[in-house]
């Protein structure tokens, strides 16, 4: 992954736009408008993180594809089942947003696998600006604030330090 810093906007190029910062982006607090720059996979990626909210965090790659099926259905915003996977969770995966685990279930004796929304591991006094590591910790901490639950958060900070 390239960084670029461009005056007042920062763009990290990867594959395909990865991120795109903006002075105004940064300071509207709102991390999906940085991840995405379409609305309609703004909307998905918010449907999706408050869908996620919702289950405490953490769903399952079944509960993942009915949600999917949902969108693709209208419910709650009408979007493509695969721009989904290819856009929106492939982005929040790749970006290390959201994760995907395994885990054993004792009562049926099997491994599933799981995706979570990672609290991001960041120092509580921000880096000095301007600076790539001062927009990643703006970035994060708007991240943690928005949707990670507060007991992973005080764990990322325990893992920060």
């Amino acid at each position: 992954m390239k960084f670029h810093a461009l005056g007042p906007c920062f763009r990290f190029v990867g594959g395909p736009d990865l991120l795109s910062v903006s002075a105004e982006k940064l300071r509207k607090g709102d991390p999906i408008a940085l991840f995405f720059t379409r609305r309609d996979s703004q909307r998905a990626a918010r449907a999706l993180l408050s869908w996620l909210k919702g289950k405490g965090g953490r769903c399952s790659k079944a509960e993942m594809s009915m949600f999917a099926f949902g969108l693709e259905a209208g419910r709650p915003i009408k979007f493509s089942r695969t721009n989904f996977y290819r856009g929106v969770l492939r982005r929040f995966l790749d970006l290390g947003l959201i994760s995907e685990e395994s885990l054993y279930d004792s009562r049926t004796g099997k491994v599933t696998k799981y995706y979570r929304i990672v609290a991001q591991p960041i120092k509580r006094h921000r880096p000095i600006s301007p600076s790539f590591a001062y927009v990643s910790h703006l970035i994060c901490e708007d991240w943690n604030r928005e949707f990670v639950a507060e007991d992973d958060l005080e764990q990322a900070e325990e893992d920060a330090l």
